[in-house]
C-alpha cells in the first residue's frame, strides 16, 4: 500500500509539472502576442531567431557538460531516497513536479524562441516525433528496465542542437538585414546554404565564426576546470 501511495505521488507530481509547463507556454504566448502584435513579422523572425540561437547553443553546451546532468540526477536521487524512507506523499510529489517542470520550462523557452523561425508544420511534426520518442524511451525504461547511456546521448543531441543554433544565428541576422536593421556587406565567395543558415554576407559569416570561436573557448575552459568535468556515471 505504501508503494502504491509513493507511486501515486510521483505520477501526481509529474502530471502537475506537465500541466504547469503547458500553462507557462500559454502565458508566454499571450504575453508575447500582447507586446509584439504590431511588430513587422520579418523583424520579429530575426529577433526570435537570434534568441533561439542563443538558447540552442546554451542547451547544447549544457548537454555537453554531463556534470550538470550528473549533479541534477544525484540531487534527485538523494532527495528521493530520503523521501522514500518516510511515508509522506507531498515531498515525493513535489520532487516529481520540480524535476518535470524544470525540463518543461527549458523546453518551452526553447520553442518560444524557435517557433517564429520555422513553419508550423515543421514545428508540430518535430513536437510529435519528440513526444513519440520520449514515450518510447519511457516504455523501454519503465517496462523493460533499459538504462539509457548518457554520454552518447548527450554528445549526439548536443551536436544536433548546436548545428540548429548555428543555422538560426545566420537566419536571424539575414532576416534583420532584409528589414534594414543590420548592414549588409556582400561576401561573394561564400555560398548560399539556407538549410545551414549560411548566406554570402560578412555579417552572417562573422557572427557564425564568432559563435564557433566562443564555443571552442568555452569547451576548452570546461575541460580545464575540474569543477566542470563530466559525470563519470555513463547511464541513467
Amino acid at each position: 500500500m505504501a508503494m502504491l501511495t509513493k507511486a501515486a505521488g510521483s505520477w501526481l507530481g509529474a502530471g502537475g509539472g506537465i500541466l504547469a509547463s503547458i500553462g507557462t507556454a500559454v502565458a508566454l504566448r499571450v504575453f508575447f502576442r500582447s507586446i509584439l502584435g504590431d511588430v513587422d513579422p520579418d523583424l520579429l523572425e530575426g529577433i526570435t531567431g537570434l534568441v533561439a540561437a542563443g538558447l540552442l547553443v546554451y542547451v547544447s553546451l549544457w548537454l555537453h557538460r554531463q556534470s550538470s546532468a550528473g549533479a541534477w540526477k544525484t540531487y534527485l536521487e538523494d532527495q528521493t531516497t530520503s523521501v522514500l524512507e518516510a511515508s509522506n506523499l507531498l515531498p515525493l510529489a513535489l520532487i516529481a513536479f520540480l524535476s518535470v517542470y524544470r525540463e518543461g520550462a527549458e523546453t518551452i523557452l526553447l520553442y518560444v524562441g524557435m517557433a517564429p523561425s520555422i513553419s508550423p508544420s515543421d514545428l508540430w511534426s518535430g513536437l510529435g516525433m519528440g513526444s513519440a520518442l520520449l514515450v518510447l524511451i519511457a516504455v523501454l525504461m519503465l517496462g523493460l528496465g533499459l538504462r539509457v547511456p548518457l554520454r552518447p546521448f548527450f554528445r549526439g543531441t548536443s551536436i544536433l542542437i548546436y548545428l540548429l543554433g548555428f543555422k538560426f544565428i545566420g537566419n536571424g541576422i539575414h532576416n534583420l538585414q532584409e528589414v534594414g536593421r543590420i548592414p549588409l556587406h556582400v561576401a561573394a565567395f561564400l555560398p548560399t546554404l539556407k538549410k545551414l543558415g549560411i548566406y554570402p554576407t560578412w555579417e552572417t559569416a562573422l557572427a557564425q565564426v564568432a559563435l564557433v570561436g566562443i564555443t571552442i573557448s568555452l569547451l576548452l575552459w570546461m575541460r580545464r576546470d575540474p569543477s566542470l568535468q563530466r559525470s563519470t556515471d555513463p547511464s541513467i
